[in-house]
C-alpha cells in the first residue's frame, strides 16, 4: 500500500516539474521577443522567384485518378521549362482624389479615358476646321481624352482657337475635366508658348532628340504637358515626367501591355473598333480588372492636373475676326450699257421733275401777280368812284 502511495507521488511531482518547465519555456521565449523588438514584414511591390516544374507539386484528384493544374495565374505565368514567377506590377501609386474618381468610372469609362484621335477620325470628315453641329454630335457619341491636330485644321488663328475653345467647354461640360489638345508639328517642331497660347495642352515632343531638362522646362514654362509617341514596348523606358502614347495594332497589342503593367495612352485610327475590343476583353477577364485600373488611373492623373493647372479662366481668349472686305465684281460690257441706261434714264426723270416743278412754281407767281393787279386795279376803280362829282 505504502509503494502504491509513493508511486502516485512520484509521478505527480512529474506532472509539476513539466509544467514549471513549460512556463519557463514560454516566459523565456517571450523576454526573447522583447529583446529583439517587434518583428514587421513589407510585403516587396515585386518579387522574383526561379521555378522550374519539376518543383512544382500539382494536387491529386483521387476520384478520377489524374492531376489537375493549380491556378497559378495571381502568381505569373507559367509557358515554359523554367520561368519567372512575378508579384504584383500595378503599383496605383496615385493621388486619392484619383483613386476617388476611378471608384466610381465603370469600365467604358475607363477605356475612354485612354483614346485619343484626329477631329477627322472622330467626326469621319476628311477635313475640320470648326467646331459645330456635326463636331459636337460626334465628341458626345465617341467619347475620347483628347484630340490631335495639325495645320489643316486651321483656316485661322482667331477659328482655330474658337474652336479649341468650345471643344474645352464640352468637355468641362460632361467630364468636369478639359480635353488633351495636341499639335503634331510638321516639318519643324512646334514653339511651346506660341502653342500654349493657341490654346494647346500637350506638347509633342522627341526625348532622344532634345536634352530632357530643355524639354521638361519648355513643357513647365508654357504649362503644356510633354507627350512623346512610342511603341508599346518602350513605353515604360521614357521618363515618368513624359506623357507616353502608342499607336497600337488592335486592342489585343493593348491588352498584352496593360497585363504586363505598363500605361499609356492610346492614339487610333479607329475609335470605337478600339474601344469595343477594349471593352470586350475586359468583361472576359482577359484584361486584368487591375490592368485596366492603373492605366486608366495613369490617364486621370494627367488629366486631372493639368486642368488644376489650366484653368478656363487662363486661357487666351480667341482674336476677334477682322470684318469681311466687300470685293467688286466685274461687270460685262452688256451690264454696263444697261446700268449706264438706267442711270441716263433716272438722271432724265430727275431733270424732267425738276423743270415740272420750277414751271408749277413760275404759274404760281404768275397767278399771284396777276391776282395782285386785279386787286390794285379794283381798288383803283373803286377810288375813282368815290370822288364827287364835278371836282
Amino acid at each position: 500500500m505504502k509503494k502504491f502511495l509513493f508511486v502516485k507521488i512520484w509521478i505527480a511531482l512529474e506532472i509539476v516539474a513539466l509544467l514549471v518547465l513549460g512556463v519557463l519555456a514560454v516566459l523565456k521565449t517571450f523576454a526573447w521577443k522583447q529583446e529583439q523588438g517587434e518583428v514587421t514584414y513589407k510585403i516587396p511591390e515585386e518579387t522574383v522567384q526561379e521555378v522550374s516544374f519539376s518543383d512544382i507539386e500539382l494536387p491529386r484528384d483521387l476520384s478520377v485518378d489524374e492531376y489537375e493544374e493549380e491556378d497559378l495565374a495571381a502568381e505569373g505565368d507559367l509557358s515554359g521549362d523554367n520561368e519567372t514567377v512575378t508579384g504584383s506590377v500595378f503599383k496605383m501609386d496615385y493621388p486619392q482624389e484619383v483613386l476617388d474618381r476611378l471608384s466610381e468610372m465603370s469600365e467604358e469609362q475607363k477605356i475612354e479615358a485612354l483614346l485619343l484621335t484626329t477631329p477627322e477620325v472622330l467626326c469621319e470628315k476628311a477635313k475640320v476646321t470648326v467646331a459645330g453641329d456635326i463636331f459636337a454630335k460626334s465628341f458626345s457619341e465617341k467619347r475620347v481624352s483628347g484630340l490631335i491636330f495639325t495645320d489643316q485644321n486651321f483656316v485661322s488663328e482667331a477659328a482655330g482657337m474658337e474652336m479649341l475653345k468650345k471643344i474645352r467647354g464640352w468637355s468641362r461640360e460632361s467630364t468636369g475635366m478639359t480635353l488633351f489638345l495636341g499639335y503634331r508639328p510638321g516639318k519643324a517642331p512646334g514653339d511651346a508658348k506660341a502653342l500654349s497660347e493657341r490654346g494647346f495642352n500637350m506638347l509633342f515632343t522627341d526625348p532622344r532628340e532634345q536634352d530632357l531638362s530643355d524639354l521638361l522646362q519648355n513643357a513647365a514654362d508654357a504649362l503644356m504637358i510633354p507627350a512623346s509617341e512610342t511603341g508599346s514596348e518602350e513605353a515604360d523606358q521614357l521618363d515618368e515626367r513624359i506623357m507616353r502614347i502608342v499607336k497600337p495594332a488592335d486592342a489585343a497589342e493593348v491588352t498584352e501591355a496593360y497585363n504586363q503593367g505598363r500605361s499609356f495612352l492610346i492614339e487610333t485610327d479607329d475609335v470605337m473598333t478600339m474601344k469595343t475590343g477594349l471593352l470586350q476583353a475586359s468583361e472576359s477577364g482577359e484584361l486584368l480588372p487591375e490592368a485596366l485600373d492603373q492605366a486608366a488611373g495613369y490617364a486621370l492623373s494627367l488629366r486631372m492636373g493639368l486642368t488644376a493647372m489650366r484653368p478656363e479662366e487662363t486661357e487666351k481668349e480667341p482674336p476677334k475676326a477682322a470684318p469681311a472686305k466687300k470685293t467688286t465684281k466685274q461687270k460685262t460690257p452688256e451690264e454696263q450699257a444697261k446700268e449706264a441706261a438706267e442711270q441716263l434714264a433716272k438722271q432724265a426723270e430727275k431733270e424732267a421733275k425738276k423743270a415740272q416743278e420750277a414751271a408749277k412754281k413760275q404759274a404760281e407767281e404768275l397767278q399771284k401777280l396777276q391776282q395782285k393787279q386785279l386787286e390794285e386795279m379794283a381798288a383803283a376803280a373803286a377810288a375813282a368812284a368815290a370822288q364827287p362829282q364835278g371836282q
